[in-house]
C-alpha cells in the first residue's frame, strides 16, 4: 500500500505545481497583451513576469497563441457569468438589458487588463470575423444571440423601435467599445458609476421608442 500511495502523492504535486504555473502564466500573459497586443508579445516577456523559465512555460502552453487562447477561455467565461448572475432573463426585456449593461462594464472596469488586452487588437467589437481565436467568437456569438433576442422581444412589447435585432445588438456593442475606450484613454478614473449611468441611458434614448423616452429615462436615470 505504501509504494502504491508513493505515484499518488508525486502526481498531487505534480498536478498541484502545473496549476500554480497556469495560474501565475495566465495572469501575467493578460498583462503583457495588454501592454503590447498579441503581435509584439513575446513568450519570453510573459515568463520573466510570471517568474518562470521559458522552458517551463512551454510545459504548460504550447505556445503563444495557446496561452492568448487560455486568457479568453478564462475571462471570457467569467465575463458571461457576470453579465448575466443574477438576472431574471424572463423579465422585463429593458430591465434585463439594462442591469447586463451595468455588469458588462463593471466587469471590464475591474479586468482593465483584459479590457486593454481587447483595445490593443484594434478591431471592431460588432463583428466576430477578425477575432482570433474560437473562444472569442464563441463567446462573442453567445453574447449577440442573447442581446439579440432581448432587441425582438422588447421589438414585440413595443419598448424598443422596429429594427433589425441583430444590427442593433452589434450597434450596442459598438456603443461600449467607444466608452470603455474612452475610459482607458482617460487614465482609468475610478469613479465608474457615471459611466454605467451614461451607458443605460444611451441604450434608452438609442433604441427605445420615442414617447417612452422621458419616462424611461426619468425611471432608470
Amino acid at each position: 500500500m505504501r509504494g502504491m500511495g508513493e505515484p499518488v502523492r508525486k502526481r498531487s504535486v505534480r498536478e498541484a505545481r502545473q496549476a500554480m504555473y497556469r495560474e501565475l502564466i495566465l495572469e501575467a500573459a493578460e498583462g503583457i497583451f495588454a501592454q503590447h497586443g498579441f503581435e509584439r508579445a513575446k513568450v519570453h516577456d510573459i515568463a520573466s513576469e510570471a517568474g518562470i523559465a521559458p522552458a517551463t512555460f512551454y510545459g504548460v502552453y504550447e505556445g503563444k497563441l495557446a496561452i492568448y487562447r487560455a486568457v479568453h477561455e478564462h475571462r471570457g467565461q467569467q465575463l458571461m457569468e457576470a453579465s448575466i448572475a443574477g438576472l431574471d432573463l424572463a423579465g422585463s426585456p429593458l430591465a434585463v438589458m439594462l442591469d447586463g449593461i451595468g455588469a458588462y462594464l463593471r466587469f471590464h472596469f475591474d479586468h482593465a487588463n483584459y479590457l486593454r488586452m481587447h483595445l490593443q487588437e484594434g478591431i471592431d467589437w460588432s463583428i466576430s470575423s477578425n477575432l482570433r481565436s474560437e473562444e472569442q467568437v464563441a463567446l462573442w456569438e453567445q453574447g449577440t444571440a442573447m442581446t439579440a433576442g432581448l432587441f425582438q422581444r422588447g421589438i414585440a412589447e413595443k419598448i424598443f423601435i422596429e429594427d433589425e435585432p441583430l444590427l442593433m445588438a452589434r450597434t450596442m456593442i459598438s456603443m461600449h467599445q467607444v466608452r470603455l475606450a474612452d475610459w482607458v484613454d482617460k487614465k482609468m478614473p475610478k469613479d465608474t458609476t457615471a459611466r454605467i449611468r451614461m451607458s443605460k441611458q444611451q441604450l434608452i434614448r438609442g433604441f427605445c421608442r420615442a414617447e417612452n423616452i422621458a419616462s424611461l429615462l426619468n425611471q432608470h436615470g
